[in-house]
């Protein structure tokens, strides 16, 4: 069983087929990423059981460990503490699952075109899927087989890695053309896709992030190139929000609305109830600042507020907000888990620039995290299966594939035996 084992999963070529499906399923079939996601789970349980080294790894890959334990193991504080249903627990053991995926890939390390290649066909296939549901359909907001917010935000990440990743088809010895106008198109698909989901949060970071990844390769690819991105971007972003099909432009003036009715009073919009949500938050995290209130805890308070009238919301719901939630439900300590598993991380990816200048994985990590942080003004994406997965499994990914970034690390991955 053992050898059978080994033979049909335990392999580069296996690691990186994986890879790619996580990807490739993740916005095309409805929780597809967990089906390669329980292989690679269960593979990195054979590797650590099977191997008596997995603790000789780098200080890198230790902190990561760390940081996503305390934060799963806070959670499932969270759970026991406020006495929560069994199935509460399911997020926070994903993170668990990522830590073992993570020997996994340093014994088998996926190969690099396995990552980038499988980030591409998602972003294509959500810009797919997104133009067929608001074209062909003619539905408000395309939403794939998961809610508008989660996909239109999850698509412009793929697309923005897109637009990373075309520094890395730059330096393909084999159809390097090719990788570059497929790296362009998924980048181009992935930002039509959230923009035809409606989803605003997402929008906000957008310039920086641009700004950002233009900062990184700017007198590393050539200004051609750069002219032709930049020109390319406005003219996609322009033709977006004035041409009346997408509904672009109705959904960016719908804030302006909002914004002035609720001065007015009226909460009952979208961005109103985002409002009394955050101002409910803040009065649970006044009212239980260390520990926090648990999710029952938190909704049953919101719940009181709103009937009190203390606050508005036209929803019970989370705080649509990562950090307010992390504080109204894990207090201050939570608070400090979720910095933790933002700046870590991006510590990690920042060093990692610093010394290799340009490093595709590397700006691909700290646009995942700015990315992330920018999400979680408005949505609790950590509320959400594929928010969790995406998050962890590209942390693990963008740190153990095989690739020339490797040789900064100290440890011989393929030194486990």
């Amino acid at each position: 069983m053992a050898r059978f084992i080994r033979m049909s999963f335990l392999s580069d070529n296996i690691s990186s087929v994986l890879v790619f499906l996580f990807f490739a399923l993740s916005l095309t079939y409805p929780s597809g990423y967990v089906y390669p996601a329980i292989i690679m789970f269960l593979a990195g349980i054979y590797v650590v059981i099977s191997n008596r080294r997995f603790f000789e790894t780098t200080d890198d890959i230790k902190k990561i460990i760390a940081t996503f334990l305390v934060f799963s193991l806070l959670w499932h504080l969270e759970v026991f503490w406020h006495d929560q249903a069994l199935r509460e627990h399911d997020k926070p053991f994903r993170f668990i699952a990522a830590i073992f995926v993570i020997f996994y890939f340093l014994k088998y390390p996926p190969r690099e075109t396995a990552f980038w290649s499988g980030i591409a066909f998602a972003a294509v296939a959500a810009g797919t899927i997104a133009l067929y549901e608001r074209v062909i359909i003619g539905v408000p907001r395309a939403d794939g087989f998961t809610n508008a917010i989660q996909f239109g935000n999850i698509s412009m990440l793929f697309g923005l890695l897109c637009l990373v990743g075309i520094r890395w088809a730059m330096h393909k010895q084999q159809f390097r053309s090719l990788w570059i106008a497929v790296m362009s198109i998924g980048f181009l698909l992935g930002i039509v896709a959230s923009f035809l989901s409606g989803s605003r949060g997402g929008w906000i970071g957008l310039p920086l992030i641009l700004f950002f990844i233009g900062q990184q390769y700017f007198g590393v690819v050539s200004k051609r190139i750069i002219t032709v991105v930049v020109l390319s971007v406005t003219l996609l972003l322009t033709t977006i929000y004035f041409l009346p099909a997408t509904g672009v432009q109705g959904r960016v003036l719908e804030i302006f609305h909002d914004i002035e009715v609720y001065s007015e009073g009226v909460s009952s919009t979208s961005t109103g109830t985002r409002f009394e949500l955050w101002r409910g938050s803040m009065i649970v995290i006044s009212e239980s600042p260390l520990w926090g209130m648990g999710r029952s805890g938190y909704e049953a308070r919101i719940a009181e507020l709103r009937k009190e009238g203390a606050i508005a919301p036209s929803i019970v719901s989370h705080s649509h907000n990562e950090i307010l939630d992390a504080g109204a439900r894990r207090g201050l300590i939570g608070i400090l888990s979720l910095f933790a598993l933002y700046f870590i991380p991006a510590l990690i990816f920042y060093r990692m620039l610093r010394r290799n200048p340009g490093s595709p994985k590397a700006v691909a990590g700290l646009v995942l995290v700015f990315s992330y942080i920018d999400f979680g003004i408005t949505q609790v994406f950590f509320a959400h299966n594929n928010g969790v997965m995406i998050y962890s499994f590209l942390i693990v990914m963008l740190l153990t594939f095989d690739s020339d970034d490797n040789a900064m690390y100290e440890y011989n991955v393929r030194g486990l035996s």
